[in-house]
């Protein structure tokens, strides 16, 4: 585990999200580092199924650690397309490996060129997590 910092490849949610851009019809979802760290061990995670079709803002699924339950806000718009089977089986991955193995969903989004304008970059999320930690 550790501090490591966001990735400067990968968008941000406020809500603690991040979206890699696979291709213009895929994107990868996972939560960031800081979410692991505040949810300490995470034991289990669930999402919704393949083909759902989930809107920017509402949960595609939950995290659950000896700490906490937390949902995962979708960053974007989109359907479902494929889960981490990896990190469904054995979620300690998220702990370790939350911007790698650690991913949970691709999604087709519905409109990526509009909704990326709505997420943050990598040095934009660390002010947001360092103002976050100063309180």
């Amino acid at each position: 585990m550790g501090n490591s910092p966001p990735l400067e490849n990968l968008y941000y949610s406020r809500e603690h999200a991040w979206i890699q851009i696979e291709t213009d019809k895929t994107v990868k979802i996972g939560i960031t580092r800081y979410a692991v760290d505040l949810l300490k061990d995470i034991v289990q995670i669930q999402t919704k199924a393949v083909g759902t079709k989930v809107d920017k803002m509402t949960p595609i699924g939950i995290v659950e650690s000896v700490k906490a339950i937390s949902e995962i806000i979708a960053p974007i718009t989109g359907i479902i397309t494929a889960v981490n089977n990896g990190v469904i089986s054995q979620p300690w991955l998220i702990n370790y490996d939350p911007y790698g193995d650690g991913w949970i969903a691709l999604l087709e989004p519905s409109n990526l060129k509009e909704e990326i304008k709505t997420l943050i970059t990598a040095r934009e999320y660390e002010r947001l997590i360092e103002n976050r930690d100063k309180r």
